[in-house]
């Protein structure tokens, strides 16, 4: 596909390793041929947000990744890709003068995880050490239109090959997809260097993750992809543990009334406090209610419509999810009227189908026609 292929950056093992090399008065170097540079465009330098960190390959990859509980960060799958080991994460807005400096001991790609088609592109790296950051929580949904915070270290320019810098830039959702979704704002984008990083929504006051910046246009001038967090939540909490708030104790039942006791002192039996089982007996593996799937997580029941895709059971890793062997036939009615995800255009107007409901964005507002993309984004805003 003719995209970035995923927002990881090469860079020479200079511009990485050596302190103040990107703060030379000379003009940088060109990255070598074939080398892939793609950072935050439009943006704003950010200071903040310390959970979110530069990721070093050892094949001198630059990617982003958050910090999402003690000694564990979120990152795409994409970007560990030179193997299990040699990574580094860096904290602080400065990618060559780190505040903090932590390697990696375990790496875990998704399972479903396919290089060639871009799909399940999140990945989870342990720690070898405190980072010494506050994690950041997780958000539990994403709808379009939705406002999103992307922070990476990414390129300013997907034709130049300066990066390192943290920064920020506000988008909204234009298209969701089961677990991707899409942006696409003139004169803003994820670039090289991106990948990895958070898309940031504000939930009560908190800005939680809610998505991993995947792959977009060659250039990063047309469109960008992110994997939606709120699709792997289950993943996660398999490897991470739990990460949500702990529940709260349960409330003790008020005591039993008095009973009367017969002459030889054993009274009647009384019975036994009832359980706390928040989800009511789902576990992590789920089941499937028609075309949706629900399983417990963090003590909270969790649930995504499948739609034609159906619900059935994966493995035993994951359990219940859309897609698993013995899904549920689709529906006779076809609410797309044979529109499938891949779409179409009327006039300026993308539509698609994504799990039964009918999807369209007007790409004029955004300076942009509808056009053919690839296989994998369909018809879609081109510029």
């Amino acid at each position: 596909m003719s995209a970035w292929r995923g927002w990881a950056a090469l860079v020479t093992l200079g511009l990485v390793g050596c302190s103040g090399a990107l703060d030379t008065d000379d003009p940088p170097a060109a990255p070598a041929k074939g080398d892939v540079v793609e950072k935050i465009v439009g943006g704003q330098a950010e200071p903040g947000f310390p959970a979110v960190g530069a990721l070093l390959t050892p094949g001198g990859s630059v990617c982003t990744a958050t910090v999402i509980a003690p000694r564990w960060i979120l990152s795409a799958a994409h970007c560990f890709e030179d193997g299990d080991f040699g990574y580094t994460f860096s904290i602080g807005p400065d990618m060559d003068r780190p505040q903090r400096r932590v390697s990696l001991s375990a790496v875990w790609r998704h399972p479903q995880w396919n290089s060639r088609a871009l799909v399940n592109d999140i990945a989870l790296g342990q720690l070898a050490g405190d980072p010494g950051v506050a994690p950041m929580a997780l958000a539990d949904d994403v709808r379009v239109g939705d406002t999103l915070l992307f922070v990476g270290y990414g390129l300013t320019d997907g034709r130049g090959w300066e990066l390192g810098q943290k920064r920020s830039v506000e988008m909204p959702v234009t298209r969701l997809d089961g677990t991707t979704f899409t942006y696409a704002v003139r004169g803003r984008n994820t670039c090289g260097g991106d990948s990895g990083g958070p898309a940031l929504r504000s939930a009560g006051g908190q800005m939680q993750v809610a998505g991993v910046t995947s792959y977009g246009d060659q250039n990063c001038e047309q469109y960008g992809v992110d994997t939606r967090v709120d699709a792997y939540l289950g993943w996660i909490g398999q490897v991470v543990g739990d990460l949500q708030p702990p529940a709260p104790a349960p409330v003790e039942p008020p005591p039993a009334p008095p009973v009367d006791q017969p002459a030889d002192g054993v009274g009647d039996a009384q019975p036994a406090p009832p359980v706390f089982d928040p989800c009511g007996g789902l576990d992590y593996l789920g089941e499937c209610a028609g075309t949706v799937a629900r399983w417990c997580d963090g003590d909270q029941i969790r649930s995504r419509e499948c739609g034609r895709q159906g619900c059935g059971y994966v493995d035993d890793r994951i359990g219940y999810y859309c897609g698993g062997a013995a899904a549920a036939a689709p529906p006779a009615a076809d609410p797309c009227a044979g529109l499938d995800y891949l779409g179409r255009c009327d006039g300026p107007v993308a539509e698609w189908c994504d799990g039964g409901v009918f999807e369209a964005v007007d790409c004029g507002q955004y300076g942009a026609a509808c056009a053919y993309v690839d296989d994998s984004v369909g018809f879609y805003c081109v510029r």
